[in-house]
This record gives structure tokens, sequence and C-alpha cells, in this order.
């Protein structure tokens, strides 16, 4: 193998002038070596050849004085050490550019600077005499001192290692992108101080090492897909932080695009600053930070300061107190008191300081661009937004906060004061009188926003809790809560969406709420779960999760006098009863929609309970169920105690098939003496008894009649009770059915009006969000009728015959075309001239 050696004794200057070739070429299997003391002058191109060698023990430098270009290129296997001698690279006439491995001395002596083309590491010096050092998107690893006037120039994709005493590291301020670096990191027995500003857009980690800020401005940024964050400072120094600028990407709520009416597009965050802000000598305040110093002063109008950046913030007096104006000057700022249910009062004022260690519900609009002007009406434009906040970070040890811990199982406020997520597993284990839940606020339910409950079982993205993130924790009822934060429970958990249900054990039963909004987007209100474990009590203790309120719809399950969001309870083996609890409900459409999870017994028959409609209807174990029911100007439709889900021994469904029907009879020319009430079973299983019940004003309902059952049967059984003593006016009839194991199940209610009723048809539910509808015929006489369905261009879109044997009844129609969205007139046809109308209208 043939190799061209060098053996330089004493100082020599090899060049070949301005010509644009390589200088020095170290060709396959050829070695270079500069001995100590000598010096190695390359005016052009050094390059290295795969299986070339360079051994360096004096100096080589690499001008690019006069010649189109003086890189060096290393084309061999990383790492290749050049041994304990000095690379310089200098020159005028443009920048250079380094391929390397692992330098020992290195100097930067270039004013238009030297780019680094891969990663590389400096063992001893490194000597920034002029001009930058560009890392581009690679890693420069630091184990000496860095020396010199220079600079580093980063990007939000590069990294700097820090191995050993670097002293004072300076970055190219000529943009945001070159004072950038993706990670930081000290190894074990680093420092470093920082000399001026510097954005990260990774991870700042110190492992037993030291970082001077040096009131430096660090700005820690935030971004759609991650958020930067300091890590775990234990065993560390990090000093100096007086200038640290956390942000966070605020993304805009799924769907969106803020379509549709009202707040659709808009929500309330529970969020924190991450650094303290009182005594900044710039940006002491709320409006300095989250307005960006803006200031809307005219109803309509706009201060956008910085693009994409800050938020409208609204309050009482307007610009009298620092906030921007809008013609109602509703606050959409507050702070939250600890409680059993939890109050909030609005900020006075935006020139007050910013707090880590205080939660804030903060309704954001989007970014400063959009508009403040009310009424909101529908496409009313909503964007992302990044808050960012200037002062003073966290580090160390936090046990206490803004909101002093009360116990008795009230709620209290904490925030994640860290600028990194924290484990909230970590966090629970370490903290004491709490129970093994936290909650915080997710912006995607319902219409702003909506509480989500998470246990400290937890494996997915919310167990960890996000910087500038705060959330409830509930207190155990055992002494006043201690919720301790260290550095070690600091997390990699990066999850932007919070600033949008944690998945149950092996057994759940899911209960969510949903509507859809005027866009056609179907909205998650809020949720309550139910866990079966063989560990778990009937009893309501700490393993169960309260329910916070929400400003908006709210679903839970109601024991023992609370309302939880998520309950433990045995695995069924025989029954089960989940009461619910709703409030907050607008009078809208709205779907339940079940959710079980790997039940045990898959032979399980659930139903919901429909207190108001006196409706069951079947629940699946095994797959999703979704139900859809209306909230209309009845206080009884959205009574909080309206719906349950009963779980028994599956079995055929018998009141499933149960029909009722009622009639005016033995006068049918005069007032009527009496009414006779019939139903009919299609089948019988295990059926015990009927109960009629009756009423008048079709809510209170008493027992007027016991009948026994057959019991069994797979053929029709009919059954009725005449009601000699009926009132004038309006009687409302149902059945009870009890089957031999007790569950109950009712039937539809029918109407019977004596005296002065005229026939009518009524439709149930109406609106119909559904392609069935229920009928009500009342007073009607026995016969064949015609019903027809026409849209609201008077075109027929049904016709079917119904058989009626007088009286009133329900009956269950269903088109066999599907039914588009809109209004729709029904005609009910028959003998004696009969022609009775019912407006229709189909959500």
């Amino acid at each position: 193998m043939k190799k061209l050696i060098f053996s330089v004794l004493t100082p020599l200057c090899l060049h070949t002038g301005t010509q644009a070739q390589d200088v020095l070429r170290g060709t396959a299997g050829s070695t270079i070596t500069v001995q100590n003391g000598a010096t190695l002058y390359v005016g052009g191109n050094l390059t290295l050849e795969n299986t070339s060698t360079l051994n360096n023990a004096g100096t080589i430098t690499i001008a690019r004085n006069g010649a189109p270009t003086a890189d060096f290129t290393d084309n061999t296997p990383a790492p290749h050490s050049y041994g304990n001698g000095s690379f310089i690279f200098t020159g005028t006439g443009g920048v250079q550019n380094m391929l390397g491995s692992l330098f020992y001395n290195l100097e930067i002596n270039n004013a238009s600077g030297v780019n680094m083309l891969g990663s590389q590491t400096v063992n001893n010096n490194l000597l920034l005499t002029s001009g930058s050092l560009g890392l581009a998107g690679y890693t420069l690893t630091i184990n000496g001192p860095v020396t010199g006037t220079g600079n580093l120039s980063g990007s939000s994709t590069s990294a700097l290692v820090i191995g050993g005493t670097a002293g004072t590291i300076n970055f190219n301020q000529a943009s945001a992108a070159t004072r950038s670096l993706n990670n930081l990191t000290f190894n074990s027995g680093a420092s470093a101080t920082l000399g001026n500003a510097l954005e990260i857009y990774g991870t700042v980690a110190l492992t037993s090492a030291s970082l001077d800020l040096n009131a430096k401005n660090l700005t820690l940024k935030s971004t759609p897909t991650n958020t930067a964050r300091i890590a775990d400072l234990s065993g560390s120094s990090l000093t100096g932080g007086t200038n640290v600028t956390m942000e966070r990407f605020i993304k805009l709520r799924t769907p969106g695009t803020g379509a549709g009416a009202a707040n659709y597009g808009r929500a309330y965050r529970l969020i924190c600053p991450t650094v303290n802000t009182t005594g900044h000598p710039t940006k002491p305040t709320i409006r300095d930070n989250w307005m960006e110093g803006g200031l809307v002063n005219s109803i309509g109008g706009t201060s956008n300061p910085v693009t994409n950046y800050g938020t409208h913030i609204t309050g009482p007096g307007g610009n009298a107190n620092g906030f921007d104006v809008t013609q109602t000057n509703q606050s959409s700022f507050y702070n939250t008191a600890n409680a059993i249910v939890p109050t909030y009062s609005a900020i006075a004022n935006t020139g007050s300081s910013l707090n880590p260690l205080t939660g804030y519900f903060l309704y954001l609009r989007g970014d400063r661009s959009v508009s403040t002007q009310v009424p909101l009406g529908a496409n009313m434009p909503t964007t992302s937004t990044t808050l960012r906040a200037t002062g003073t970070v966290v580090t160390g040890p936090v046990s206490s906060f803004t909101n002093a811990f009360t116990g008795g199982g009230t709620l209290n406020l904490v925030t994640n004061p860290y600028p990194s997520p924290i484990d909230w597993q970590l966090v629970r284990a370490a903290s004491t009188g709490i129970t093994d839940y936290y909650t915080y606020w997710d912006p995607n339910y319902g219409t702003r926003g909506g509480f989500v409950t998470v246990s400290s079982a937890e494996t997915g993205p919310l167990r960890y809790i996000q910087s500038g993130q705060a959330f409830f924790v509930e207190s155990n009822g055992v002494g006043t809560p201690v919720v301790n934060m260290l550095e070690s429970h600091k997390a990699a958990g990066n999850n932007n969406d919070v600033f949008l249900v944690p998945p149950p054990p092996a057994e759940a039963f899911a209960v969510q709420l949903y509507f859809t909004e005027p866009s056609n987007y179907r909205r998650l209100s809020d949720e309550a779960d139910a866990w079966y474990g063989s560990n778990y009590s009937t009893a309501v203790n700490e393993d169960d999760a309260r329910e916070i309120n929400n400003w908006d719809e709210n679903i839970s399950i109601r024991r023992e006098g609370k309302n939880l969001a998520i309950e433990q309870r045995p695995v069924i083996v025989l029954r089960d009863t989940l009461p619910l609890f709703m409030n907050n409900m607008k009078q809208q459409a709205y779907e339940f929609e079940f959710r079980p999870q790997a039940f045990t017994n898959t032979s399980l028959v659930a139903e919901l309970v429909d207190n108001f409609l006196n409706l069951r209807t079947p629940l699946s174990v095994i797959a999703p169920s979704v139900v859809s029911f209306n909230i209309t100007a009845d206080p009884a439709s959205s009574a909080s105690n309206r719906f349950m889900v009963v779980f028994g021994p599956g079995r055929p469904l018998a009141i499933d098939v149960i029909t009722i029907q009622a009639r005016a009879k033995n006068n049918p020319q005069g007032p009527a003496v009496g009414v006779q009430v019939d139903w009919q079973a299609k089948t019988e299983t295990d059926m015990e008894k009927y109960e009629v019940e009756k009423s008048v004003d079709g809510s209170n309902f008493s027992k007027q009649n016991t009948t026994a059952a057959i019991g069994n049967s797979t053929s029709p059984v009919n059954y009725g009770w005449f009601d000699a003593a009926p009132v004038k006016g309006n009687n409302f009839y149902r059945v009870k059915a009890y089957d031999k194991a007790g569950a109950i199940k009712y039937t539809s209610i029918v109407k019977v009006n004596i005296g002065k009723a005229e026939p009518a048809i009524t439709v149930m539910p109406n609106p119909v969000s559904s392609n069935a509808f229920g009928l009500q015929l009342t007073d009607l006489e026995k016969g064949t009728y015609t019903l027809i369905l026409y849209n609201n261009l008077g075109q027929q879109v049904y016709n079917t015959k119904l058989q009626h044997d007088g009286g009133s009844a329900i009956k269950r129609i269903q088109p066999d075309a599907t039914l588009a969205n809109g209004s729709y007139r029904l005609l009910l046809l028959g003998e004696n001239n009969v022609r009775l109308t019912a407006a229709i209208i189909k959500n």
C-alpha cells in the first residue's frame, strides 16, 4: 500500500496559490502526518479520501485568502481523530465548510463564518477569534473552554453538548434562527455561562452540571408539535434564570375552523405562566406578556403587536383597567378559589404580575388579529395562538401554591410550575391527603370546554401534566393535602393537545354526552366512567373521582349524594345500576354514547331508563350504543335524575314487545262512564305481574290495578282493565311490568280525554332526531286510517294504513325512505270525514 507521508520537523508552508482545485488530497490508503512544532498551510481544500489517515500533532491552517473554496472534507469513516494538534480556519472571501469528526484544538478566524457539514467534537480548546461556527442541523460537542469574540450560529434542529468547563458561550444574534438550538446538553461535571440570548426548541438537559443563564434571555419555544423544556435539575445548578421566556402554543380546538354559532370555535383554558413576571425590567404585567403589550381601545378595533402571539383579555372597566374594550366588557380572565364547589372571580386589571403558582381561567378567542366585536355570530373567526411570559423560572422542590390547600373533600387548584411536563404518577406518590385523580380542563368538550378526570393509573399522554397547565386535585378528607413536586418528577411526555379520558382498566362502561353544532360537528360535551374490578368497593371513597361542575353540560354518576366522574365498582355478577346525573342542559338535541369495554359477563342486559318519557332502551355490553334524546321547554325533560342505566341477567326483553291502548267506553254518544285500558305482550319470559298506573297531569302516576301475568308464553297474551272513575278532561295511563327476577319496565303513556276532547294526533318526540317517531292517537273511533307524510314542497314521501281499535293509543311510525332534515306535514284520513294534521321537524 503506497503512503504519502509528510514528516515536518520545522515550520513549513505548503500552498498552490489560488487555483480552484484541491490543494492537498489524501488519497486512499495514504497517511498525512504533521509533527509537533510543524505547520501545514493549505491555501485551498484539504480532503481525506476513504482509508486515508491524518495525524496532526502540530498546526494545520486552512486559508481561503484568494481561493474560491478552502474547505475541510473528511470522507473517512467516523469517528476519526486527528491527534492533539490544532486546526485553524481562516481567510477572507466567503464561508468555509467543515466535514470532520474529532478535533483537539479548533480555531475559527473567518469573518464570513465556517459551517459544519456533519456532527463533530472539539476535545480541548475552541477559539472563536472571528465570525461564526455554524452548526446547521448537526451536533457540536465541546469538551473544553470556549474563548474569543466570535460565536456559535445554530438552528431549530442543531444541538450543542457541553462536556467540560466551557466558560461563556455566545450565539449569533443576526436572527431568531441563528440564536437557536434544538437541544442543549451538559454532561457530568460540565459548566457554561450564557453570553447572550438563546432560543431552545427541544430540551435543556443538565447531568451533575451547572449553567449560569446570566440574566440573559433564554426562550423555550412552543410549536404545534412540541414545547421546549428544562429537564430534571437534580444534582445540577441552574442560576441567573431571571429572564426566561416560556412559550405555550395553544391549538385551535377541534374541528379547527371556528365556524358555527356563538362560541363553537372559542373556549376557556386553565393555565399558568410557568415564570414569575414580578420585577421583570421590561415585562412585569399581564398586559406586557399575554397581551403582547397591545390594547384594543375601540369596539371592533385591533391591536396586534406580534403576529400569531398573544390574545385579547377583556374585563370590567375596559381600557381603564388595562383590558381590551368590548361592548359589554365581559371578563375573559378569572381566578379560582378552592372549595367543595370551586368559585371563580374576575381579574380586576391587567397591571398585576403573572405567577407560576397561580392557575387562571382564560377565554381564548385566538390571537390578537381576531375581532372582539359582539354579539358573536356564525363563522366568528378563531385562531391558534402562542402565549408567552418572561420572568424568573422555577427550580427545585415546590409544595405550596397561591391557593392555600384545604381538606374535607375540597377541590384544590394546583399548577405545574416547571418549564417541563411532570409525571402525575410520581407527583401523586410523593403527595398526601389527596385522591388518586387529577382533573384538567379540556377545551374540546362542550361549548366552552369541560373538566376531564385522570387516574394515577393512566399510562397514556394524560399521565404527563404539561408546562403551563393548571389542574385540580381533591382532598381525600384525611387532613390538609400536601402536593409535593420535585425536579425528579419532570418527564419528556409532550402533549400540546391538552390546551385542547384516561383509558379505563380492563372492564369499564363509559357514558359520553354529545351534541351537534350548527357546523354539523359532533361535539363531546362530558363523560362519566364506571370501572369494574374484583378489588373495588360499592362505597364512595377516595378511589372514586368527583365530578367538577362544568360551566356548560354535565353528566356524572350520582352516588351517596355525590357526583362522580369515575366510579370504581365490583364486577357485576347479577345486577347493578348507574344512576346518572345531568345539569346545565340546553333546549336542544343530544346523544348518549355508551361504550362498554371487556365485560366479563357478556350475557348481561343493559338498559337506559328514561324517567321523562318512561322508556327503556336496550344497550349492548359488547359494542357501543347511541341513544338520542331531546331537552325541551318542559322542566322535567332536563331533570337531573331523568336517566339511569340498569344491568341485569340476560333474557328476552318482554317489555320491549308490549303495546298499550286506551279508549272511552260504555257511552260513545255522551260523556263516557269509563276508560278501557288494554295491553298485549307479544311474548313472555318469567313475567310476574303488571300494574296499571294513572295520572291526570302526565307526570305523577299512581297504581290503580295489579294483574298477574301468565308468566311464560311464546304467543301474544292480551290483558285489560276498566277504569270506572275517570276524571273529566285528560286521563293518562301506563303499564308497569315486573319479572320474577325483580326487573321493572314501563310501557309508553297513552291519554284519553273524557267529556270535552276532540280527536287529535300528536307526534312524539318533536323535533324528530331519527327516521322513526311515535304517533299519539287521541279519542279516535275504531277503524282503518290512511297516514300520509308530505315534505315542505308538498311532495308525498310516505303513505301507509293504520288499524286502530278506538280510543287513545301510540303507534310507532317508521317510513321506509330516509327522511332528510327539514319540515314535514302529517295528514291522517279516516271515515266520517276525519281529517287531522300535525307538523313535524326532522333534525
